[in-house]
């Protein structure tokens, strides 16, 4: 465990080795200094990830900041909205637990992999792309 003072410290040097200290660049802190905890925002293209930290807790959160194909839900919230409450507000979508756990660097490895897990894209099958990576250029 992390002593109470420094638990902020800690975090952030800890989120360095992925936003090489560059903290305007790669996320947004949000504290909460009455109940002295934080929150981290971190972007991707198409997710947000919220880790919250606390003197003994540390956890992660992701939720879209797209819809995925096919996904209607969201015209047909606003559609109900409408209806029901004569508003257009953005239906409010539940962020899906990645990991959580006590306040280490332990828990902090498992959120890391979690987010590189969650973002890895699969590799095109297709026979143009095979074709293509077999392709020879004579410049290189």
């Amino acid at each position: 465990m992390v002593k109470d003072i420094d638990f902020k410290e800690s975090f952030l040097g800890w989120l360095e080795e992925i936003t090489f200290g560059k903290k305007e660049l790669y996320y947004k802190v949000i504290e909460d200094t009455k109940l002295n905890r934080f929150s981290i925002y971190l972007y991707t293209y198409t997710y947000r990830y919220c880790i919250s930290c606390g003197r003994r807790y540390l956890g992660c959160t992701v939720s879209r900041r797209t819809s995925i194909a096919g996904e209607d839900w969201y015209v047909s919230a606003i559609d109900l909205l409408k209806q029901t409450t004569g508003t257009i507000e953005k239906p409010k979508v539940q962020p899906t637990l990645v990991v959580d756990g006590n306040f280490c660097m332990q828990t902090w490895e498992l959120i890391k992999n979690e987010i590189i897990k969650h973002e890895l894209e699969q590799i095109c099958d297709c026979v143009a792309c095979k074709e293509e990576s077999l392709v020879v250029d004579e410049n290189i």
